[in-house]
């Protein structure tokens, strides 16, 4: 859960990240201009998602950098 809420923290400060997700799930979804939430919503499938490289990248990294369980740092 707290991955999850750090991801929109993170792409606000690495707009750029957030540009090429945009536009992975632009070319992914062959999203048109125009498109309402709902028709955006309903072109994010499953299948989709499992092509958008870049947005698993990115949100592996954020959990890699804030895992949600705290690393050891020493070990006894």
């Amino acid at each position: 859960e707290r991955y999850i809420s750090n991801h929109p923290y993170q792409l606000c400060k690495h707009p750029h990240v957030q540009e090429k997700i945009a536009q992975e799930i632009r070319e992914v979804t062959k999203l048109e201009d125009g498109l309402t939430i709902d028709e955006l919503a309903a072109k994010v499938t499953e299948e989709s998602t499992e092509k958008m490289q870049y947005l698993h990248a990115a949100l592996t990294e954020t959990i890699r950098l804030h895992p949600a369980v705290p690393v050891a740092r020493e070990m006894a």
